[in-house]
């Protein structure tokens, strides 16, 4: 797949079909994130994967943080969007991944600077694309960011790391899909082109 078909394409997915991704897929699609952009080589990004047992057993300890991880970091500002929207419903699926069967964990260094973690930014946004590659879909979840203690002793994140995004990865349900519109170039845009 060519990078701006895969970048046309792409999709947040909130449902995944029982289709599972091998690790060999997993493997590649790391491999080739890890290209991403990075301040000085620090590649200051961390991942881990959960499949299967690991997964549940994740998911279990996550949905215990569920109250944590609302208070944490709100969804959304009180505006009238936010009053459509059942946050509660949505965080719940967001520590399930959506029922995605591959689950990622990034963190990355506490004390990281702005540079660092616009790095790590790249690398998730390249985890996006290249699963988008193989045919694939992924969901960005941030209702992860704090629950480091729920998820302890079976999945200790190091104490001077943090959780910044959850991914699931998987084969979207194609019958539930849908293309969101984007911003048109003039609405987000300022060219100074002499």
């Amino acid at each position: 797949m060519h990078v701006l078909d895969a970048i046309a394409t792409r999709r947040t997915v909130r449902s995944f079909s029982a289709r599972r991704p091998t690790r060999a897929q997993i493997e590649s699609i790391l491999k080739n994130a890890c290209r991403a952009p990075s301040i000085r080589n620090d590649q200051p990004w961390r991942v881990k994967v959960f499949a299967e047992d690991a997964l549940a057993d994740l998911v279990n300890a996550a949905a215990a943080g569920e109250s944590l991880a609302a208070k944490a970091r709100p969804l959304w500002a009180p505006d009238v969007r936010a009053a459509r929207i059942d946050d509660g419903a949505l965080r719940r699926g967001g520590l399930r991944f959506y029922e995605a069967p591959v689950g990622l964990l990034c963190t990355i260094d506490r004390n990281a600077t702005r540079e660092q973690w616009l790095d790590h930014g790249c690398f998730i946004n390249n985890i996006i694309l290249a699963s988008n590659a193989f045919a694939m879909s992924a969901c960005v979840i941030g209702d992860f960011q704090g629950l480091e203690a729920c998820i302890e002793p079976r999945f200790p994140v190091a104490s001077d790391e943090e959780i910044t995004v959850g991914i699931g990865i998987g084969y979207a349900d194609r019958a539930r899909e849908r293309m969101t519109e984007r911003r048109p170039l003039e609405a987000f845009s300022e060219f100074h082109w002499d």
